[in-house]
């Protein structure tokens, strides 16, 4: 794991590759972590506030990126867990349509991520959890991932 000082450093050293991304960071955009699947680390910000839980869908603070990061790093750099067919089906039904988080809705790869900042970066009462993403949950605890 490499820790960077600020979201600023953290964003400058990944968007200086690309022409598209140093446009966006000329536009202000910053990254809390980056998970780089060529060399299995993860690169976080140590810098960032806490904020609190919004009710009914997660927002983004220190833990919870923290979190997706590492569930990123979990799935792997061939992404194992979310390429598995079991997630895929429980991705589609479950968070597709936003019923998480817009970046959840993505592709299974970062729902797969977007659950992990739920389950790994939030206090929760998992029976709740489990009436909205059964099928979620039921994969990741055949999968080792939660009790």
């Amino acid at each position: 794991t490499q820790w960077y000082a600020n979201k600023d450093d953290l964003t400058k050293e990944f968007f200086k590759e690309s022409d598209t991304l140093k446009e966006l960071y000329d536009k202000g955009s910053r990254i809390g972590g980056v998970f780089s699947p060529g060399s299995g680390s993860l690169h976080l910000n140590g810098d960032v506030p806490v904020q609190k839980i919004g009710a009914g869908r997660i927002v983004e603070d220190v833990h919870q990126t923290y979190a997706h990061e590492m569930a990123h790093a979990i799935d792997g750099a061939k992404s194992e867990f979310s390429n598995d067919s079991a997630w895929k089906d429980a991705w589609q039904g479950e968070m597709s349509g936003n019923q998480l988080s817009n970046y959840g809705a993505t592709d299974a790869s970062e729902g797969f991520a977007e659950f992990g900042r739920l389950m790994y970066g939030n206090d929760h009462d998992i029976a709740e959890v489990e009436q909205k993403f059964s099928k979620c949950v039921a994969f990741w605890r055949e999968k080792g991932l939660v009790l």
